[in-house]
């Protein structure tokens, strides 16, 4: 959800607008198949870990 924000800019020492441009959505359900995989991935390489298929 962006909103304007006020914010210094560190080179010139000035307040200046800070604007967020482009599409930030805060709905999962984009993403939902990429983070499902990786779960899995994760789960996976969990498992693989546990059980000595590899190295901690």
């Amino acid at each position: 959800i962006p909103q304007e924000q006020v914010t210094l800019n560190l080179a010139t020492n000035e307040q200046e607008p800070l604007i967020v441009k482009g599409r930030h959505d805060p709905v999962l359900a984009p993403r939902a198949v990429a983070v499902v995989e990786a779960m899995a991935k994760f789960a996976i390489a969990d498992l693989a870990i546990r059980g000595g298929f590899y190295p901690e």
